[in-house]
């Protein structure tokens, strides 16, 4: 059943909660106009790395040797990045012969808390706000620290089995023919395919009878400082107990470590799930082919600086060719861009809208009437909020591009003066016809 919580809140509280709203709204109006500035300044710098990087770009040819006139070159290469080292989880014991990485996924279930918010205006400008609660049981990247739930029927109603965090192993020494890619360049390197778990009996029942073997009958609450699989030899010893409520049930009945596929689970059903079970997938990234650009030091590949202090470099699964990357990293410059100019004018606005609320709420005493003046308000913060906001671009763009834009302004007055001509000869025509004489 929902649980649900009223508030009601005056005209006067209303009133005093606009005027705090001034203050934040100019700092939105101030944080959108930074955020607009600052990526018109990242655009251009971010194209003129990219058209630096094209330029200084050659192909580094075969790469299964070193080869010193390619040193303090960007260079785009083609190969196989493969690793001799051996990467695995070492809590879980688990890894993959010469793979790049192993990583380990887990999931917890637990009840979470959804919130719905109906207002309703109140005749004399107050108004009343009726949250209802509603739980649900899911899986989550994360525990859900139930204490906080607002209906005390679900509070501390969640735990975990174990408490163990989702965690990557990476290959220290991983190489493309004879160059060596730093971490930064692995970790883009994302083809993560699942990593079949072949632990055995004899592991499982270690496991499972450590889990039932525990000391105390409760599961910790998630709002308790957990153990940690890794203060165990087994990654399984310090694993939470059962919840109070849940203490006489029995634990030596049941199985509760399974193994199937790439997944381990922890709890008594894997096909019915319970609060407090874990779910841990395991999987790898194998050597593959992949195009990397990057700056060779040495026997290593890395970023390249621009001349404007940006860096640059990039992978790419299989064989791609340079142009290609370039036409994807700019295609993804001005994307971003675009993304960030309209996240900035939407906070402007939003700040311009809160600082005029006072406008609105000062009508809250005739719910309709408010209504419309919020609409107004709305209208003309939305007017304000992309003038200014085109006002900050353009002089962005004067400050960034100067050269350009006293261009464009160049090419835009030109088309005003002869639309503006044009109008004038049309107009002094029109004046100099002859009318027809009255009959």
């Amino acid at each position: 059943m929902a649980y649900q919580e009223t508030t009601a809140t005056s005209y006067v509280s209303r009133l005093g909660g606009s005027f705090k709203k001034i203050f934040s709204g100019l700092m939105m109006v101030v944080a959108g106009t930074v955020l607009l500035w600052w990526n018109e300044g990242r655009a251009v710098k971010t194209g003129d790395m990219l058209g630096e990087a094209q330029q200084a770009c050659v192909e580094a040819g075969n790469i299964q040797q070193l080869n010193p006139k390619l040193n303090g070159k960007l260079v785009h290469a083609t190969g196989l990045a493969t690793t001799t080292d051996s990467v695995g989880d070492p809590q879980f014991g688990v890894g993959a012969a010469g793979a790049l990485r192993v990583s380990r996924h887990v999931e917890y279930y637990q009840w979470e808390e959804e919130t719905k918010t109906e207002t309703k205006e109140k005749v004399g400008g107050s108004k009343e706000e009726t949250t209802t609660y509603t739980y649900k049981q899911g899986w989550s990247r994360n525990p859900v620290k139930s204490e906080n739930f607002k209906d005390p029927q679900y509070q501390r109603s969640n735990f975990i089995l174990i408490d163990v965090q989702s965690a990557a192993f990476q290959a220290q020494n991983v190489t493309l023919g004879a160059y060596k890619l730093p971490q930064s360049m692995v970790n883009a390197i994302q083809a993560d395919e699942h990593l079949k778990l072949d632990l055995g009996d004899a592991v499982l029942e270690e496991y499972n009878r450590t889990i039932t073997q525990l000391k105390e009958h409760e599961y910790a609450d998630v709002s308790r400082p957990q153990p940690t699989a890794a203060d165990s030899a087994s990654g399984l010893e310090k694993a939470a107990g059962r919840a109070v409520d849940r203490a006489s049930d029995a634990l030596g009945s049941y199985t509760y470590v399974h193994e199937r596929d790439n997944e381990l689970y922890i709890g008594r059903n894997p096909r019915r799930p319970e609060v407090g079970d874990v779910r841990i997938t395991f999987t790898k990234t194998m050597p593959r082919e992949v195009t990397v650009i990057g700056k060779v030091s040495g026997g290593t590949l890395g970023p390249f600086i621009a001349g404007n202090g940006k860096e640059f470099q990039a992978v790419r699964d299989g064989s791609v060719e340079a142009r290609d990357i370039f036409k994807q990293e700019e295609s993804s410059n001005g994307t971003w861009t675009w993304i960030l100019r309209l996240a900035g004018l939407l906070v402007v606005i939003g700040g311009l809208k809160s600082m005029f609320s006072m406008l609105y709420v000062l009508f809250k005493f005739l719910p309709f009437l408010a209504s419309v003046v919020e609409m107004g308000v709305s209208i003309v913060s939305g007017a304000l909020g992309f003038g200014w906001s085109l006002a900050v671009i353009a002089v962005a763009w004067l400050f960034y591009r100067p050269l350009l834009s006293v261009g464009l302004l160049c090419v835009a007055a030109a088309v005003v003066a002869v639309v503006w001509r044009r109008g004038r000869e049309k107009r002094r025509k029109a004046a100099t016809v002859p009318t027809a004489p009255a009959a």
